[in-house]
């Protein structure tokens, strides 16, 4: 879209008692009925921002047009390059529950063995006498860790749904990554090989001799244990 100047038309809409809204904004005549109807609830959500502001040009002063056939539509968030790259860098299992939804919106594109997905957890599900996979976090808590999460009309609170994650995964870590490296050393070798070399690393650079050891609870960050 691109704005222009005054316009002799009248305003799609009339001014509401004389007080200038997003209504006072001039569309071009050339726009279709589904156009005209996206515009205005564009300008609507948008209203507080564009209206009586300091050092503001009054809505009534500019006309939009459409310069192509394209719906208006918000562009999806894009993660930084050089974040990305980082992140991919890490070689660090990602735990979340549901996490692809997330990756598909931070645009990452992990490696499956680096992802431990809580909502794809059998053995989460067969603890809480559940069916199926894609179980709710908040069912999950509520069951396993007699846990209440997400009960906020406000919305879910980012801290309080990582950290029951965390329990969760906590509650089935050795018999789940037994299970997989149990799988993937039938499927693929060489994912069995790179899980390890990076247990190795890690044990090594931790000062710990065992597997067993570094999954301790003291490895874990203490706001999470606490």
């Amino acid at each position: 879209m691109e704005e222009e100047g005054p316009d002799t038309g009248s305003p799609l809409f009339p001014t509401d008692g004389g007080k200038e809204t997003y209504k006072d904004v001039l569309l071009s005549p050339e726009l279709d009925k589904t156009h005209q109807k996206e515009l205005d609830l564009l300008l609507q959500r948008f209203d507080k921002v564009l209206t009586e502001r300091p050092d503001r040009k009054d809505l009534i002063e500019h006309e939009i047009r459409l310069i192509d056939d394209n719906p208006v539509r918000q562009s999806m968030y894009l993660t930084p390059f050089a974040m990305r790259e980082t992140i991919e860098k890490e070689n660090k299992v990602i735990i979340g529950h549901a996490v692809y939804n997330d990756f598909k919106v931070l645009g990452l594109k992990p490696q499956h063995y680096m992802v431990r997905d809580t909502a794809q957890c059998r053995r989460l599900v067969q603890m809480a006498s559940l069916e199926g996979r894609g179980n709710s976090l908040k069912k999950l808590a509520q069951v396993l860790l007699d846990r209440p999460i997400q009960v906020s009309s406000k919305g879910h609170c980012s801290v309080e749904d990582a950290r029951a994650t965390l329990d969760l995964f906590k509650l089935v870590r050795k018999d789940w990554e037994y299970d997989l490296m149990v799988k993937w050393l039938k499927k693929n070798s060489d994912i069995n090989n790179i899980l390890m070399e990076q247990v190795n690393t890690n044990i090594l650079n931790a000062s710990v001799q065992t597997l067993e050891y570094f999954l301790q609870d003291k490895f874990w960050p203490t706001e999470i244990i606490d």
